[in-house]
């Protein structure tokens, strides 16, 4: 994916869309929910790629660390009251299944963290 070759597109059928891959810098190329390489994300109806798969996302990483911890929660903070940058996906944010990243992933996090609280994404479908 370079997002420049775009005059292929119409000529040979490629697409030019990011393909989501779950972090390129860990090494890790598998797709995340939504990518346009996945069989439900494409027109083609078929999946796109050498390595394929769904990635292993740990739901509530929202700082992208491979683990769920109190930094998560700090992260979030910022994201949403002082304009750091956004989680990876709604899927490392949204600990809660609400669909959106807000307020109540941050306490769903402590909860899980400091009380034994569910797991995050425990009751996602």
């Amino acid at each position: 994916y370079s997002g420049v070759d775009t005059f292929l597109t119409a000529q040979y059928g490629n697409f030019s869309q990011d393909p989501l891959f779950c972090s390129v810098a860990l090494g890790d190329l598998g797709l995340l929910f939504g990518s346009p390489c996945l069989y439900s994300g494409n027109s083609c109806q078929t999946e796109i790629g050498a390595t394929g798969g769904y990635c292993t996302v740990v739901c509530g990483d929202a700082n992208n660390s491979w683990g769920v911890n109190i930094s998560d929660a700090v992260f979030l903070i910022d994201y949403i009251f002082g304009g750091g940058p956004a989680p990876m996906s709604t899927w490392h944010g949204d600990a809660d299944c609400s669909g959106q990243i807000t307020v109540s992933d941050v306490v769903y996090l402590i909860n899980y963290i400091f009380s034994g609280g569910p797991v995050p994404c425990e009751s996602c479908p």
